[in-house]
């Protein structure tokens, strides 16, 4: 079991987590909340170019 692992956003310690980059976890709250913000930056980009 690997231990030491904190969510890089609120620091959580007791997962589940999900992997992002290099040594970078967020536990999946939010991870949740991360993408519903890309999503919404999304929608605000694709609707700037119609």
């Amino acid at each position: 079991m690997i231990t030491g692992i904190e969510c890089w956003d609120c620091g959580d310690t007791d997962g589940p987590f999900v992997h992002v980059w290099r040594h970078t976890y967020l536990c999946e709250r939010c991870q949740a909340e991360a993408l519903a913000i890309l999503d919404g930056l999304k929608d605000l980009n694709d609707g700037g170019r119609k």
